[in-house]
C-alpha cells in the first residue's frame, strides 16, 4: 500500500499567495464610480481568497485521508505481531517438550543446558550444537523471530510515517484556518465597501434631487418675473389704449364711435396625443440520480470540509453526496476519489462520472473534483459556491472516473 506525503510548503504558498493580495484598507473615494472601482477590486479578491481555501482545504482532506489508511495498516501490522508472538511461543514450547524428551535417558540434564545459557538464543544454540535437538525446530523458531522482528519494524515505521502526517494535518488545518480569518476580513470589507457605495449613492441621488428642485424653483421665479413684466406692460399697453379712446371721445362729442374692445389672441391649447403601448402575450437509474442530486445543490455556499447538503458543501464533498444518493458510498477526498473506479478517456465520459484535477485547477493549488453532467458541462463546489461550468474552458484533468462501471 502507497502512503500519501505531501510536503507543507506546498499549502504554505497558496497561503502566501492569498495573503500577497494584502490587507483591506480604508476607502478614500469621493463619487461612487471611485467606490465602484474598489468594491470591484475587492470582490476579485476575495474570489481569489475563496478558490486558496478550496485548494487548502482539499490538501487538508487529503491529508486526512492518507492518516486514515496509516491508521489502518498500523492496526493490521499490530495484529500480525500478536500472530507471530503468539506462533513463536508455540514453536518453543515445541522445541522444550523435545529437549526434555531428548534429555530423560542422557548424562546430561536438561538443567545444565539451560542453567549454562544466558539467554534463549544462546539455549538454542547449545541444544544445536549438543545434537540433542532438531536443526528444523530451531530453523522454524529463527523464521518466526525474523518474521516478528519485520513486523516491528515496519510498525515502527508506520508510527513515523503517522506522525509527520499528524504534524502535516495540523499545519495545513492551521494554514486553513489563517486563510479563513483572511478571508473574512476581507469579506467585511467587501461588506463596507458595499454599504459606502450604496451610502454614496443615496448621497448623490439626494444631491440630484436637491439640483433638480433648485433649478425647478429658479424656473418658477423666473417665470413668474416674465408673467410679471408681460402683465405690467398688459396693462400699460390697455391703459394707453383706453387714454386714446377717451381723447377720441372728447374730441367727436355728437358721433358716437364704437370703442374697439381689445380682446387677446386666444392660443389654442395643443391636444396630448394618446399612447397604447399594448401588451404582449407573451430514465432513471444511478446516474440519472446523481446528476439530479448535482443540479439539486447548485447555489449551495461553498464550505471547506461541508458535508451538509442545501447548508455547505466542499467539492469532494458534493460528490460524496450526489453518488450516496445512488446508495454508492465514495471517501470524501479527491485523490481518493480518483482511485474509486475504472479510469475512462474524455470521448467515454458518461454523465455521473467523475473529473479529477491532482494539483488543482491551476498552479500551486490543492486537488479538485467535480461531476459531469453531460454536454462538456460540470457541475462543481469551487470557490464561493456550487455552480455549472464547461469543461473545456479549465486546465486538463488528470483523470476521468467512471465509477459506477
Amino acid at each position: 500500500m502507497k502512503f500519501i506525503r505531501k510536503p507543507a510548503h506546498a499549502l504554505a504558498i497558496v497561503l502566501a499567495a492569498v495573503l500577497a493580495l494584502g490587507a483591506p484598507t480604508a476607502a478614500t473615494a469621493e463619487t461612487s464610480a471611485d467606490i465602484q472601482a474598489q468594491l470591484n477590486d475587492a470582490m476579485a479578491a476575495l474570489d481569489e481568497m475563496n478558490a486558496g481555501i478550496a485548494a487548502a482545504g482539499e490538501a487538508l482532506n487529503d491529508t486526512i485521508y492518507a492518516l486514515e489508511q496509516t491508521e489502518a495498516k498500523k492496526a493490521e501490522t499490530l495484529e500480525l505481531v500478536e500472530v507471530k508472538k503468539q506462533e513463536l511461543a508455540t514453536a518453543q514450547d515445541i522445541l522444550a517438550g523435545r529437549v526434555r524428551a531428548n534429555y530423560t535417558a542422557g548424562s546430561t540434564s536438561l538443567l545444565s543446558i539451560v542453567l549454562s545459557s544466558s539467554n534463549f538464543e544462546e539455549l538454542t544454540s547449545n541444544i544445536y550444537y549438543a545434537n540433542k535437538a532438531s536443526a528444523q525446530d530451531v530453523a522454524a523458531i529463527n523464521a518466526v523471530n525474523d518474521a516478528r522482528s519485520q513486523l516491528e519494524e515496519q510498525q515502527k515505521q508506520l508510527e513515523v510515517l503517522q506522525a509527520e502526517q499528524v504534524q502535516l494535518k495540523d499545519q495545513q488545518q492551521a494554514q486553513v484556518d489563517a486563510l479563513e480569518e483572511e478571508q473574512a476580513a476581507q469579506q467585511s470589507y467587501v461588506n463596507g465597501l458595499s454599504a459606502e457605495l450604496q451610502q454614496k449613492l443615496a448621497e448623490e441621488e439626494a444631491a440630484r434631487r436637491e439640483a433638480e428642485r433648485r433649478a425647478a424653483e429658479e424656473a418658477a421665479r423666473a417665470a413668474a418675473e416674465a408673467a410679471a413684466r408681460a402683465a405690467e406692460e398688459e396693462a400699460a399697453a390697455a391703459a394707453a389704449e383706453e387714454a386714446a379712446a377717451q381723447e377720441q371721445q372728447s374730441q367727436q362729442q355728437e358721433q358716437s364711435a364704437p370703442t374697439p374692445s381689445y380682446n387677446p389672441p386666444v392660443t389654442p391649447t395643443p391636444s396630448t396625443p394618446s399612447t397604447d403601448d399594448g401588451g404582449s402575450s407573451v430514465g432513471s437509474g444511478a446516474r440519472a440520480t446523481i446528476v439530479a442530486a448535482a443540479y439539486s445543490q447548485l447555489g449551495v455556499p461553498y464550505v471547506w470540509g461541508g458535508e451538509a447538503p442545501y447548508v455547505g458543501l466542499d467539492c469532494s464533498g458534493l460528490t460524496q453526496y450526489c453518488y450516496g444518493q445512488a446508495g454508492v458510498y465514495i471517501p470524501h477526498s479527491a485523490a481518493g476519489q480518483s482511485g474509486c473506479g475504472r479510469w475512462v478517456s474524455r470521448s467515454q465520459l458518461q454523465a455521473g462520472d467523475l473529473v479529477v484535477w491532482i494539483g488543482g485547477v491551476s498552479s500551486g493549488s490543492g486537488n479538485h473534483v467535480a461531476l459531469y453532467i453531460g454536454n462538456d458541462q460540470i457541475i462543481h463546489a469551487n470557490g464561493s459556491y456550487v455552480k455549472l461550468d464547461s469543461l473545456s474552458g479549465r486546465s486538463t484533468p488528470t483523470c476521468y472516473v467512471n465509477v459506477l462501471g
